[in-house]
This record gives structure tokens, C-alpha cells and sequence, in this order.
């Protein structure tokens, strides 16, 4: 038994059509440190749909093997602003360090973001 269907054998057992996907996630965050906005994962793992790619990186989350936060993002370079574990926790405005101006946040600068529950 290889290490991928130990640790994801109930999950690839739910999505049994996802088996690809999942080797691809379990590859992409094999090393520490690693995360990827969540379309930039669609593309790298060529899943059958959204709604199936969602639910599989929600059960890595709620098993701990992924982290999920939401960035929001400057407009002045697309680089990131602050990381939230919620979206909840995403004020109305704040502070650009980049561009050095108070913004106020919108979805369209708001990225969904998995990283190694270690990174």
C-alpha cells in the first residue's frame, strides 16, 4: 500500500473519478512550505469540476493536511497584502503597504489560498 492511499484512501474512495487529482494535490504539497490559490490548483490538477476539486481540498483542510486563507491582494502589483484564516476576518478597508494607501476591499482582490498545514 503506497503512502497516497494511506493517508487519502477514504477520500479517493468517495471520489473514486478524482484519483488523478488527488495523486496531483498529494504531489504539489508533498514538500514543506507550498501553497497555491485555488485556481492556480484547478489548472495544475485538471479535475473533473470545481464542485469536486472544492471538496476535496475542503476534506484535506478539515483533516489537516492543507491550511485555507484568503488574501487579499494589492492592485498596484498583485502581490499579497495580509493573509485571514476567515473571510469573516477581512475588514472593510486597509492598508496597502504597497502602494502605501488605505484601500477598500472588494471580492475581486480577495484570493482563496492553500498552503502545508506545516508552512
Amino acid at each position: 500500500m503506497n503512502i497516497l492511499s494511506q493517508q487519502f484512501g477514504n477520500l479517493i474512495q468517495k471520489y473514486p473519478n478524482e484519483e488523478h487529482t488527488i495523486e496531483r494535490i498529494f504531489n504539489l504539497f508533498s514538500e514543506e512550505k507550498r501553497e497555491y490559490p485555488l485556481f492556480g490548483l484547478y489548472e495544475l490538477t485538471t479535475p473533473s469540476s470545481t464542485y469536486a476539486l472544492t471538496h476535496i481540498l475542503n476534506t484535506l483542510v478539515s483533516i489537516g493536511f492543507l491550511q485555507k486563507h484568503y488574501r487579499v491582494i494589492s492592485k498596484a502589483d498583485n502581490g499579497g497584502i495580509k493573509d485571514y484564516p476567515y473571510l469573516t476576518e477581512i475588514p472593510e478597508d486597509i492598508y496597502d503597504w504597497r502602494s502605501e494607501q488605505d484601500i477598500h476591499v472588494t471580492p475581486d482582490i480577495i484570493k482563496v489560498i492553500y498552503k502545508t498545514a506545516a508552512g
